[in-house]
Protein backbone atom coordinates (compact mmCIF):
# COMPACT_ATOMS: atom_id res chain seq x y z
CA UNK A 1 0.00 0.00 0.00
CA UNK A 2 2.98 2.37 0.91
CA UNK A 3 4.55 1.63 -2.88
CA UNK A 4 1.15 2.66 -4.52
CA UNK A 5 0.63 5.66 -2.30
CA UNK A 6 4.49 6.87 -3.63
CA UNK A 7 3.88 5.43 -7.43
CA UNK A 8 0.47 8.05 -6.78
CA UNK A 9 2.53 11.17 -5.19
CA UNK A 10 5.25 10.78 -8.08
CA UNK A 11 2.39 10.23 -11.11
CA UNK A 12 0.60 13.52 -9.68
CA UNK A 13 4.15 15.45 -9.27
CA UNK A 14 4.37 14.40 -13.27
CA UNK A 15 1.09 15.35 -14.83
CA UNK A 16 0.91 18.81 -12.12
CA UNK A 17 4.14 19.35 -13.66
CA UNK A 18 3.46 18.51 -17.51
CA UNK A 19 0.35 21.25 -17.17
CA UNK A 20 2.32 23.45 -15.54
CA UNK A 21 4.31 23.32 -18.10
CA UNK A 22 2.16 23.48 -20.87
CA UNK A 23 0.22 26.50 -19.63
CA UNK A 24 3.70 28.50 -18.80
CA UNK A 25 4.96 27.78 -22.63
CA UNK A 26 0.83 28.61 -23.89
CA UNK A 27 1.40 31.83 -22.02
CA UNK A 28 4.71 32.70 -23.14
CA UNK A 29 3.82 31.97 -27.11
CA UNK A 30 1.34 34.14 -26.89
CA UNK A 31 2.93 36.91 -25.11
CA UNK A 32 5.99 36.65 -27.94
CA UNK A 33 3.13 36.19 -30.72
CA UNK A 34 1.45 39.78 -29.41
CA UNK A 35 4.72 41.73 -29.09
CA UNK A 36 5.67 40.71 -33.01
CA UNK A 37 1.90 41.35 -33.98
CA UNK A 38 2.22 44.55 -32.17
CA UNK A 39 5.58 45.65 -34.55
CA UNK A 40 2.96 45.94 -37.54
CA UNK A 41 2.14 48.70 -36.27
CA UNK A 42 4.33 52.43 -35.59
CA UNK A 43 4.06 51.85 -31.41
CA UNK A 44 4.64 48.66 -30.84
CA UNK A 45 7.79 48.84 -33.58
CA UNK A 46 9.08 51.72 -31.60
CA UNK A 47 8.50 50.14 -27.98
CA UNK A 48 10.39 47.06 -29.60
CA UNK A 49 13.51 48.81 -30.58
CA UNK A 50 13.60 50.43 -27.42
CA UNK A 51 13.92 47.64 -25.47
CA UNK A 52 15.81 45.91 -27.54
CA UNK A 53 18.36 48.62 -27.55
CA UNK A 54 18.02 49.08 -23.98
CA UNK A 55 17.42 53.17 -24.83
CA UNK A 56 18.03 55.38 -21.93
CA UNK A 57 15.57 58.33 -22.01
CA UNK A 58 17.78 60.88 -23.31
CA UNK A 59 18.35 58.25 -26.57
CA UNK A 60 14.62 57.74 -26.80
CA UNK A 61 14.10 61.46 -26.86
CA UNK A 62 16.65 61.81 -29.72
CA UNK A 63 15.68 58.71 -31.82
CA UNK A 64 11.79 58.86 -31.34
CA UNK A 65 11.55 61.45 -34.47
CA UNK A 66 13.63 58.87 -36.94
CA UNK A 67 11.90 55.81 -35.39
CA UNK A 68 8.23 57.28 -36.11
CA UNK A 69 9.16 57.95 -39.59
CA UNK A 70 10.42 54.84 -40.48
CA UNK A 71 8.42 53.00 -38.13
CA UNK A 72 5.39 55.12 -40.01
CA UNK A 73 6.33 53.55 -43.13
CA UNK A 74 6.78 50.30 -42.10
CA UNK A 75 2.99 50.18 -41.14
CA UNK A 76 1.78 51.71 -44.63
CA UNK A 77 3.86 49.02 -46.01
CA UNK A 78 1.87 46.11 -43.69
CA UNK A 79 -1.37 47.90 -44.68
CA UNK A 80 -0.36 47.52 -48.31
CA UNK A 81 0.85 44.00 -48.52
CA UNK A 82 -2.36 42.95 -46.43
CA UNK A 83 -4.40 44.32 -49.45
CA UNK A 84 -2.48 43.02 -52.08
CA UNK A 85 -2.86 39.91 -50.65
CA UNK A 86 -6.70 40.06 -50.06
CA UNK A 87 -7.35 40.99 -53.75
CA UNK A 88 -5.21 38.01 -54.75
CA UNK A 89 -7.25 35.66 -52.99
CA UNK A 90 -10.17 36.94 -53.96
CA UNK A 91 -8.91 37.15 -57.57
CA UNK A 92 -7.84 32.76 -56.74
CA UNK A 93 -11.52 32.36 -55.36
CA UNK A 94 -12.97 33.69 -58.52
CA UNK A 95 -10.55 31.66 -61.04
CA UNK A 96 -11.23 28.49 -59.22
CA UNK A 97 -14.52 28.28 -58.23
CA UNK A 98 -15.70 27.23 -61.43
CA UNK A 99 -14.05 24.60 -61.33
CA UNK A 100 -15.19 23.39 -57.71
CA UNK A 101 -18.38 21.26 -56.36
CA UNK A 102 -20.66 22.90 -54.14
CA UNK A 103 -19.47 21.64 -51.25
CA UNK A 104 -15.68 22.22 -51.93
CA UNK A 105 -17.03 25.72 -53.14
CA UNK A 106 -18.44 26.21 -49.74
CA UNK A 107 -14.99 25.33 -48.12
CA UNK A 108 -13.24 27.91 -50.05
CA UNK A 109 -15.37 30.15 -48.89
CA UNK A 110 -15.16 29.23 -45.57
CA UNK A 111 -11.04 29.20 -45.53
CA UNK A 112 -11.32 32.68 -47.46
CA UNK A 113 -13.86 34.09 -44.87
CA UNK A 114 -11.64 32.61 -41.83
CA UNK A 115 -8.74 34.26 -43.62
CA UNK A 116 -10.14 37.54 -43.61
CA UNK A 117 -11.28 37.13 -40.13
CA UNK A 118 -8.16 36.67 -38.68
CA UNK A 119 -6.23 39.22 -40.76
CA UNK A 120 -8.86 41.79 -40.24
CA UNK A 121 -10.35 41.40 -36.94
CA UNK A 122 -13.12 43.53 -38.21
CA UNK A 123 -15.33 40.45 -39.91
CA UNK A 124 -18.43 40.96 -41.94
CA UNK A 125 -18.84 38.13 -43.19
CA UNK A 126 -20.40 34.54 -43.12
CA UNK A 127 -17.67 32.89 -40.86
CA UNK A 128 -18.14 35.74 -38.21
CA UNK A 129 -22.37 35.48 -38.41
CA UNK A 130 -21.30 31.72 -37.54
CA UNK A 131 -19.17 32.50 -34.86
CA UNK A 132 -21.54 34.64 -32.95
CA UNK A 133 -24.71 31.92 -33.57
Amino acid sequence: MKTFKIALVIVSLVGAGFVGGFYTNRYLVKQKITRIANMRYADGLKQSIFEKINATPEQKEQISPAIEKYADKVALVYQESRMIRRSMMDSLRAEISTFLQIEQAKELENFCDRYYYFSNKNPSNRYAEEKGK
